[in-house]
């Protein structure tokens, strides 16, 4: 099955980079005067705030496409729908506070690209 990212389809060769770096467990610790270690621990509800990073070295994207997903990059507020490999759905936003949040590069260097240009992507996302 293709990634898809609001029904545009992303390179099947891109990777989920980061799926296992994530928990929803959160621990803080402090020290007392007298030297003992506390230790406070959370817990996050679901996934929310759990990164996605997609990233391939042969996730190649013809221009179109990418033009296509470059736009969702720069809407404004949006949230999009994720649907992996194996048909998990997420919704998510672009990592904006982790430039660049999208990025797309020619897969061979020319000063000339038209829509079948080939483009390598990545893209961070974040679930909401």
């Amino acid at each position: 099955m293709s990634i898809t990212l609001n029904g545009i389809a992303l390179p099947d060769e891109m990777i989920w980079s980061d799926e296992f770096e994530w928990s929803p467990v959160d621990i803080t610790n402090e020290n007392t005067i007298g030297g003992k270690l506390i230790l406070s621990e959370s817990s996050v509800t679901g996934e929310q705030g759990r990164p996605i990073t997609l990233v391939g070295d042969n996730a190649w994207a013809q221009k179109t496409n990418m033009l296509l997903i470059h736009a969702l990059a720069q809407a404004l507020g949006s949230t999009m729908t994720l649907i992996l490999h194996d048909a998990s759905s997420r919704n998510v936003k672009f990592r904006h506070w982790d430039k660049p949040a999208f990025s797309a590069r020619k897969v061979s260097e020319s000063a000339f690209s038209d829509e079948f240009t080939w483009y390598n992507l990545q893209a961070k996302l974040v679930v909401v």
